[in-house]
């Protein structure tokens, strides 16, 4: 088994033409930062066309609702969970760790003197956008208890709120 694994490791190295050690450790950090904790929390992993499929059975007021339903407590009980503490800091690495697997958006942030903006791009449509900005905006107030306005495109939303209250 262990040849097996080597062989399977060196053909993706040689195929995303990055050394073996460089891969390697790709593969630890992606089970350290995120295969490890989700699986002890209990995520599936499901294709693209499945959760698009998914989007598309729900009206977007229904994905408003649960997106401002699951903001309200999951953001909280991942950033417990994986990181014993919410602070602002703590906020950011969760959309980051999200932001860098879950696959359901990427994620910029830039910082003003005083507030925030973060920009979570997505490909799955307006619907999509309405499930994310209202997540995060109520993710944001009981989190980090700070009211955050959103603007929503059909692949995108943009998040901004004040860090200095």
């Amino acid at each position: 088994m262990k040849d097996n694994i080597d062989k399977s490791l060196l053909k993706i190295s040689d195929e995303e033409d990055i050394s073996y050690s460089s891969l390697v450790s790709q593969i630890f950090v992606k089970h350290i930062e995120w295969d490890h904790r989700t699986e002890k929390y209990g995520y599936v992993h499901i294709s693209k066309a499945f959760f698009k499929g998914f989007i598309e059975l729900l009206t977007a007021d229904q994905l408003i609702d649960v997106g401002k339903k699951l903001g309200s407590s999951l953001p909280k009980e991942f950033i417990m969970f994986w990181w014993k503490q919410i602070n602002i800091n703590t906020f950011f690495e969760y959309i980051d760790i999200l932001s860098k697997y879950a696959g359901i958006f990427q994620s910029e942030r830039i910082e003003f003197t005083g507030y925030d903006v973060i920009t979570l791009h997505h490909e799955y449509g307006r619907k999509w956008s309405s499930f994310l900005g209202y997540y995060i905006q109520s993710a944001i107030k009981t989190c980090l208890n700070i009211q955050a306005k959103i603007d929503l495109t059909d692949n995108s939303v943009i998040v901004k709120f004040n860090t200095a209250t």
